[in-house]
């Protein structure tokens, strides 16, 4: 259902599948370089810290660690969250993915979406 330039969906996660959130981003993603004009949010990349002073690994680990306290109870906890979480990014890339169809936004625009959605 993705043209070429987009070229499909890569789902990441920092850390252990069952306790990560998966960020969707295009492949059509050509970089991550910073300079460029859709590159990786800061957290994503190597010693990087986003908004909030916490890494994308970091987070993910602290859940991780956080679930084996009690993981029978945090796992259906988190499991609510990563739908909820990756639901709303494939919406979020489906919608940027409609415009870029019509014209109205380019590929850029497309990856800038998915970034922003992955440092929400």
């Amino acid at each position: 259902w993705l043209p070429s330039s987009v070229g499909g969906v890569l789902w990441f996660s920092m850390h252990a599948a069952h306790t990560s959130m998966f960020a969707p981003f295009p492949v059509g993603m050509t970089t991550i370089d910073a300079a460029a004009d859709a590159p990786l949010p800061l957290g994503y990349t190597v010693k990087s810290a986003g908004p909030r002073g916490v890494g994308a690994w970091q987070a993910s680990r602290f859940v991780f660690s956080a679930a084996q306290l009690d993981f029978t109870r945090a796992i259906a906890t988190i499991r609510v969250a990563q739908e909820l979480w990756e639901a709303r990014g494939l919406a979020e890339l489906d919608n940027a993915t409609s415009e870029l169809l019509s014209g109205k936004i380019n590929l850029t625009s497309v990856a800038q979406r998915a970034i922003q959605h992955a440092v929400a």
